[in-house]
């Protein structure tokens, strides 16, 4: 399936419901501090990739683009 999340600008996201909330980059971590995401852990792997979970692991089964 498909978990759709658009990064909208340098701090700003949206859920596939187009619920909005704010986002910061911490070293190598996301921080989804509003929204639909504010409970789950993020991590960036790599350039154009972050993974999702809803706690802190090393492998991730929900891997998404950072492309806009």
């Amino acid at each position: 399936g498909t978990f759709e999340v658009q990064i909208l600008d340098a701090s700003t996201y949206a859920d596939r419901a187009g619920t909005r909330g704010r986002y910061a980059v911490n070293g190598e971590e996301l921080e989804f501090q509003t929204g639909s995401l504010v409970d789950y852990y993020s991590r960036l792997l790599g350039k154009d990739k972050f993974g999702l979970s809803t706690e802190p692991v090393r492998t991730f089964y929900v891997v998404c683009d950072r492309k806009r």
